[in-house]
């Protein structure tokens, strides 16, 4: 398989019914789209768990944190959580002054933001024959989450996550927090780099950007009039209740992303009418890591996943045409009727 190129685009051939994108925006607020309230409910927790580890910075063997740079991540981070919220990702920013790192993918020794040293550089059992240990820092960070105000007043589980890479926080209504340990590289071309442990207690450290990810997305819902964010929750509104969630939620989004680009629309409707044409061709191709640091976004989807996708996505497509060809004879109660075949419109 080779990576997908995107066909030429322009005006979507699904005509804007006001009747059946009115059904499109009474379903979200139900169905898909997080509400106002949890919206705002996620964000603090986000910030009061940053909050409590910048003000662990440097003490008691903590490492230190660059104040402010820490941030959310994660499709709560990017605005493509459907809901119900199940996840809030977390990227601690570490201080790695007087810190090198050896970058496997460029083959050289870099630079890491932070100027002052600190236990990353001091601390004995954070490293391992010299090499500071990725491993350790997460388990630095685990070690210190029972310190959280969170976990003192409600007694959250907590621990080191399935891989390995971070900790978590898991709230009894089953919302869980991953807090993924990260130091900072900038780099003057190209984009910058924040390396997370590799996990599966490896040592190493890979290389990621989830700021780039959310500011590829936000550059394309600034150009489609904020509709892109709502069709990608959408399509993952489909993926989880039609698609059996086969395709991992990163994948989802980078094959929209793929799909909307370039196009003209008006509502989630035409949207997903674009989204749904171009999947079952997406999905017969490799899908890259847009921002070239990790491997194919699908390495792990199986084949036979993916070929249950294409069939669901060949179903999906067709019942996007048929509400197209109906909403342009003003067909808007039959329209809606075709996209009740895969959507549970009223």
């Amino acid at each position: 398989m080779t990576s997908y190129a995107p066909p030429s685009t322009g005006q979507i051939d699904h005509p804007y019914d006001p009747r059946e994108e009115a059904a499109f925006t009474e379903f979200r607020p139900t169905q898909v789209d997080l509400s106002r309230e949890v919206t705002a409910l996620g964000r603090a927790i986000r910030d009061r768990i940053i909050h409590n580890f910048e003000a662990m910075s440097g003490g008691g063997g903590f490492p230190r944190l660059l104040i402010g740079e820490s941030f959310g991540a994660g499709s709560f981070g990017r605005g493509t959580h459907s809901a119900p919220l199940r996840d809030i990702d977390i990227y601690l920013v570490m201080n790695a002054g007087g810190l090198p790192l050896y970058d496997f993918l460029t083959g050289h020794r870099i630079s890491l933001e932070g100027a002052t040293a600190g236990p990353l550089t001091d601390d004995p059992h954070l490293s391992v024959g010299g090499w500071l240990s990725a491993a350790a820092v997460a388990g630095r960070v685990v070690h210190n989450l029972q310190r959280l105000d969170l976990v003192t007043q409600y007694g959250l589980a907590h621990g080191l996550n399935r891989s390995g890479k971070a900790a978590f926080l898991r709230f009894a209504d089953g919302v869980n927090v991953d807090i993924t340990p990260v130091v900072w590289a900038r780099f003057s071309q190209g984009i910058d780099r924040f390396y997370m442990p590799e996990g599966n207690g490896s040592l190493w450290w890979k290389p990621t950007n989830p700021k780039e990810d959310q500011r590829r997305l936000t550059d394309l819902n600034k150009a489609s009039g904020d509709l892109a964010l709502p069709t990608i929750r959408a399509l993952k509104w489909w993926n989880t209740n039609r698609n059996h969630d086969r395709l991992k939620g990163i994948h989802v989004e980078v094959l929209a992303e793929q799909a909307l680009l370039g196009w003209t629309f008006h509502g989630v409707a035409q949207g997903l009418h674009i989204c749904f044409e171009a999947l079952p061709a997406l999905l017969r191709y490799r899908c890259a890591d847009p921002t070239d640091l990790g491997p194919e976004l699908d390495v792990n989807l199986d084949p036979a996943d993916r070929e249950d996708t294409c069939i669901e996505a060949y179903r999906a497509r067709d019942c996007a045409r048929q509400a197209a060809r109906l909403a342009s004879l003003g067909l808007s109660d039959l329209a809606i009727g075709a996209w009740r075949a895969i959507l549970p419109l009223r």
